[in-house]
Parts: structure tokens; sequence; C-alpha cells
């Protein structure tokens, strides 16, 4: 999404590279714990043990202390071993960070005395308001927008993204959507992460309805054919609700029930009447989805160390008289190390199975979609029932820095952090399409490869831009390609 973040993020480029002030080490914002050490600057006595009296969180207007509490494995009276004492520190403030609701989390120690010791929870809120000005791309990624439709105008979508953060300091999110362009959307979507005094029950619900003019009705050479025309194409309407439970610090658990609606014009059931099966125009179903994540990351944005699994279980059609029938299961599975602070290894597993063998083609998706992309492949689509894809990258650290921009006085923008990663890496996967047309795309039913290197820049609002030099085994549009996003 390109909007008002990307222009202060391209602002915070120039100015980590051009300011002249000084590297700020501290971190700022109103406290009332001065002077406070860092976790690195107490002395680490091996086999010496700390109790923690008090736990303290500074530097936050508008969070509710349990929001914030509620992500620590850490209480008062606890003992923690002085040489694990950063480790211990470091864990609790990425938890922490990883609510999204912070710029910067600090965990500090201050030992009142001899064995005993202060923790304070020092953040730095985001700007939690945010009027965007919305500019998209209809296409799934910027490579397919500009090499294959000339950076066209008219495959932009635009409009405003109305979005309250922290909603009553809760962590709660109010989201309302108003999208013109190459598709007509309003949303409006309200996310609960906490229902109930234990805070491991949330809730969402939301509406949405859009619409296209210009659509996506076949596949051909693993190239989407699209429709342009002066009236509505397709229009969808979904409602739904569903809830999480958050019993523990990394898993987490949700279920939701949708309904949906769709329509298509004739033109379409024409061209295709594979496009919701046997020639229909309509489509009406409740869907079921199951979702399990357990996330173990350093920082989810970007992430380094730790481990990651995702399984979600799809039903789509649970009355008799749903026009939809469908079961789909996906996993992810991902690993990551870190050598010495600066060399870090990557590796992930994605998978999906799905049935019946004969699905509507809006709902034939493979890579290319979603989170199920490779390196290498970014212009094509493959569809497909079933497939796996495997990535592996290892990382060098560049440089990793935070600056303080003191000409601009907003908490929220003015510390610029900044980090840059050099890579190298390999994808492959597997695509089986058991459909009549499967033979019309070429690249689905065989073993996919890409390998190549490139640069990841990271700065503030978890934004990630990567530039990368990419070959694949079939040696069809090799080259350079810039995403925004972490490759994970």
């Amino acid at each position: 999404m390109i909007h008002t973040r990307l222009l202060l993020v391209c602002l915070a480029f120039v100015l980590q590279f051009t300011s002249l002030s000084a590297f700020s080490q501290s971190t700022s914002g109103k406290t009332n714990h001065k002077n406070i050490p860092k976790a690195a600057e107490v002395p680490l006595l091996v086999g010496d043990s700390l109790v923690i009296r008090n736990i303290f969180v500074d530097c936050h207007k508008r969070t509710k202390d349990r929001i914030i509490v509620r992500e620590l494995a850490i209480s008062s009276g606890d003992k923690i071993a002085r040489e694990q004492l950063k480790t211990v520190l470091d864990q609790e403030a990425n938890k922490v960070f990883n609510t999204g609701l912070f710029v910067k989390v600090d965990a500090v120690a201050d030992e009142f005395e001899k064995g005993i010791i202060d923790v304070v929870i020092v953040v730095r809120e985001q700007w939690y308001l945010f009027p965007i000005p919305l500019i998209d791309f209809a296409d799934r990624n910027i490579n397919e927008w500009i090499k294959q439709h000339n950076a066209s105008l008219d495959r932009l979508e635009y409009g405003m993204y109305f979005q309250q953060k922290n909603f009553r300091g809760r962590n709660e999110d109010l989201i309302l959507t108003v999208q013109l362009g190459f598709t007509k959307r309003v949303a409006l979507d309200y996310k609960v992460p906490y229902i109930n005094k234990k805070q491991t029950i949330g809730m969402d619900v939301g509406v949405s309805y859009n619409e296209n003019k210009n659509l996506a009705y076949a596949t051909d050479s693993n190239k989407l054919n699209f429709l342009d025309s002066d009236r509505r194409l397709r229009s969808r309407f979904q409602a739904g609700i569903g809830f999480t439970k958050r019993s523990k610090y990394y898993s987490r658990h949700s279920v939701s029930m949708r309904y949906h609606e769709n329509n298509i014009a004739d033109t379409i059931a024409r061209l295709n009447e594979n496009y919701y099966l046997n020639g229909r125009k309509h489509q009406r179903f409740l869907s079921l989805e199951y979702n399990f994540t357990y996330d173990h990351r350093d920082r989810a944005p970007y992430p380094l160390k730790g481990e990651y699994l995702a399984l979600k279980v799809l039903k789509q059609g649970i009355l008799p008289s749903d026009d939809l029938n469908s079961a789909v299961l996906t996993a992810h599975l991902a690993k990551f190390w870190a050598y010495k602070d600066r060399l870090y290894w990557s590796t992930s597993l994605l998978g999906k199975l799905s049935l019946p063998r004969q699905q509507p083609y809006s709902e034939l998706r493979g890579l290319g979609y979603n989170n199920f992309v490779m390196r290498g492949f970014d212009q094509f689509v493959i569809e497909g029932q079933h497939l796996a894809i495997h990535k592996t990258t290892v990382k060098v650290k560049l440089f990793n820095s935070e600056k303080k921009i003191n000409f601009l006085n907003i908490d929220q923008f003015n510390l610029v952090p900044l980090a840059a990663y050099f890579k190298v890496f390999a994808d492959y996967g597997f695509v089986q399409n058991t459909s009549p047309n499967a033979e019309r795309n070429t690249f689905g039913n065989q073993w996919l490869m890409s390998y190549g290197a490139g640069i990841d820049f990271v700065t503030y609002y978890n934004f990630v831009a990567r530039f990368e030099y990419v070959k694949n085994n079939f040696g069809q549009f090799d080259g350079f390609f810039f995403n925004l996003g972490a490759d994970f």
C-alpha cells in the first residue's frame, strides 16, 4: 500500500543519510524513572541471582498498563540469574514490541540494592489515528504492475483508509475503508483483542462490499487474462464475526464464520463457464475458518531469530443449499537463526491441500496469491489444488542504527531506525493442478526453482523495502525486482 506512511518513510531515508544530528542512544519521552541503566550496564556476576521487586511501565499516554503487562512472562518476586538478565529483558521487550502498538520498546533494570532490581518497560507509542490517502496496486505485486501493465494508472486503487489503532487504549482497531478506482470497496472492521477479564479471548466483526469493472476471468500461459468493461463485472458482499483465544504468550487460536454473496456478469460466465462452475452467475454460501498460530519470533515484521507455525482449516459451504462446497488446509512453518549478531539464516516451508478435485476458477488459487509466493516468479500465477514451497535465506547485517531527528518535534516520527541486510537465497516449489485446462499453464505439475541475492532495508512503522536479483529455472523474466514487505 502506497500512502502517507510511504511518504514518511521516504523522508526518513533522506534524513537518515543527510542529517548531521548525532545518534541518539537513549529513550526519549517523559518518564518518572531517571538515570535507569540499560540491562547490559548491570554488573553480570555468574552464579548470582536477582530478585524482581517491582515492574513499571513508562512513557505511554494512551495504552492501558494491562495491555502491556499482559505480554510479560516476568512478575514481582521472580528470580533471574545475572548472566541471563539481558537475554530475559530483550525477550520481554520484543514481546511488547510485537503488539504493533509501539515504535520502540526497551526493558531496563535498576538495581535497587544488592540482588534486588526494579524492571522498567520503556515504550514509545505510535501515531494511532491514520486518515490515510490510499493508493494501491490492483495487481498482485509491483513487478506485475510495471512489467505486464506498463505501470498503467488505470490499474490503481485509491480512496481513504481511516484507522483508529489502539482505540480506547486497549489495542482495539476501528477501520473504515472507502476505495475507488480499479476496485470499488467499502469496508468496516472492529477488532477487540480481549473481551474477558483474563485477557484471553478477543472478537472481531466486519462487513465489506466491493465491485469491479475490470476482472481477471481466466489464466493462460501462467498470466491472468483481464476483461475491461464500462459496467460492473463482479460484486462481492461479505459479513462475519470471529473469536480468538490467546491463553499463552506465543499461541493463538481463532475461529470465524462469514456469509458470502458473489455475482458476476453474463459476459464473464460466457467467457469462463467454470468461473463459478457450470456457467453459474451467482454464489451464496457460509464459510467456517479455524486458525492456529505459534509465533515465537524476535520481531514479527522482520524476524531474525525464533520460530513460527501457522495452520488454517477453511470450509466453504456449510449448508446443503450453499453454492460452494470446498475445503482447504494450509500450513506455514519457519525457523530463524542468528549467529554472532551479524549472520542470519532462515528456512520456511509452506503447503496447501484442497478439495474437491474440480473447483471454481474463482477459488483455484496456487502460487502467486497471498503468502504463496516464490522469488523470481513475481509475474506469474501458477494455479492448482495442492502446492508446496521451501525457502532458504542467508543474511549478513550491513548496519543497524537509530537517529534522532531533533528538528522534528513529533515523538512518533523523530526517532528513525534504519537497518540493511545483504542476502542470498534459494526457493523451491511444486504446484499440482488437476483441472481440465491445466495444460494451458505450463509451470504447473513440475518443479520450480529460483535463486539470487539482494539487499533489504528495514525502517520504522515496520516498513521493509527489498531489492533483489533473481533467476529461475525456466530462464524467463530473470533480473532485478523491487518489492515492499518482508519475503517471509
